[in-house]
């Protein structure tokens, strides 16, 4: 037989100290808050994962204040996202519906509309009137991390927490 032995005293010091520092709700929250950091930075670089790809010159000309900046025309989608807590995990997420379909991409639709009798809108062209439009879709553009990412996220968070507190 061929063995060593190694001395863990140290390591289960760490552990002792951490778990009486760090409770686990605590080190959930740290962890969505990690999670709203990222999600915050992808908005900022228009995608981190992936490029999100840029606006249409028709969506620009029709937007308020005329940005090509991909989904912050108003800020609401980017200021939708939360952290939940769900027993010994964490959600982070939007509840908003444009969130699944802007993550997602969408196919191509018809819009037609619903108080008036005819649509009005603002084109590279000028302002149009229409009965119906066909939008050609809208492209996927990542808002959360991939999994794995997510899952190292998570990881980086927790080990730099309990660094943090085991020195």
């Amino acid at each position: 037989m061929i063995a060593y032995e190694v001395d863990a005293s140290k390591v289960i010091g760490m552990l002792n100290a951490v778990s009486s520092k760090i409770e686990p709700r605590t080190m959930l929250g740290l962890i969505g808050a990690r999670h709203l950091e990222w999600i915050q930075d992808n908005f900022e670089r228009r995608g981190i994962e992936s490029a999100w790809p840029p606006l249409r010159p028709n969506t620009i000309a029709g937007r308020r204040l005329g940005s090509s900046a991909p989904l912050q025309d108003t800020g609401r989608l980017r200021q939708s996202f939360v952290v939940r807590m769900l027993g010994n995990a964490v959600e982070v997420g939007s509840a908003m519906k444009i969130a699944a379909i802007h993550h997602e991409g969408s196919g191509s639709y018809v819009i037609r509309p619903r108080q008036a009798r005819f649509l009005k809108f603002m084109t590279t062209a000028g302002e149009v009137f229409a009965r119906s439009v066909r939008h050609p879709g809208i492209p996927r553009r990542r808002l959360i991390p991939s999994v794995g990412l997510g899952e190292r996220l998570a990881i980086e968070t927790a080990d730099n927490a309990i660094k943090a507190v085991a020195t």
